[in-house]
């Protein structure tokens, strides 16, 4: 029983901050800094989430998840290293011939850089990674991450 109320509130938490990162994401011109924390706070209730679940997720979605891992390896990383999040430099603004599909409102938002991850010590996280997220809208990609939770 205790378990199962352990579940909720990962679940909870992790609705809770994917959904704040989704609402940001709709702003106009986001602020990328302001950005970085939600998308900290979002993976950094994912992981656990995801981890504890005792759903059966399709290769396709293990390897979002695997993605997940990805980065919050990255921001604990940052974290211990003092650096800032915008230094991993893994998100990126704007519409180019990579990314031509126009957002809801404003910037598009999208994954690039999947290079910056070489110091992740699970490699199959940075392949995962470059796999499911690369030069993919992060609105859309948690947007999927949500429907399948």
């Amino acid at each position: 029983m205790e378990m199962l109320k352990i579940e909720k509130q990962l679940e909870y938490s992790a609705k809770k901050n994917l959904n704040e990162l989704l609402d940001y994401l709709y702003k106009f011109n986001p602020e990328e800094m302001e950005l970085y924390r939600k998308l900290v706070n979002a993976c950094s209730t994912l992981t656990p989430y995801f981890k504890n679940s005792t759903k059966n997720y399709t290769d396709f979605q293990k390897g979002y998840i695997n993605s997940i891992y990805a980065l919050n390896n990255a921001f604990k990383h940052q974290d211990e290293s003092n650096y800032k999040y915008s230094d991993l430099k893994i998100i990126l603004y704007g519409t180019t011939l990579d990314c031509i599909l126009n957002a809801p409102f404003g910037n598009v938002v999208y994954f690039k850089n999947y290079q910056n991850l070489d110091f992740l010590k699970i490699k199959r996280q940075k392949e995962d990674f470059k796999k499911y997220f690369y030069n993919k809208r992060l609105d859309i990609i948690f947007k999927e991450i949500k429907d399948f939770m």
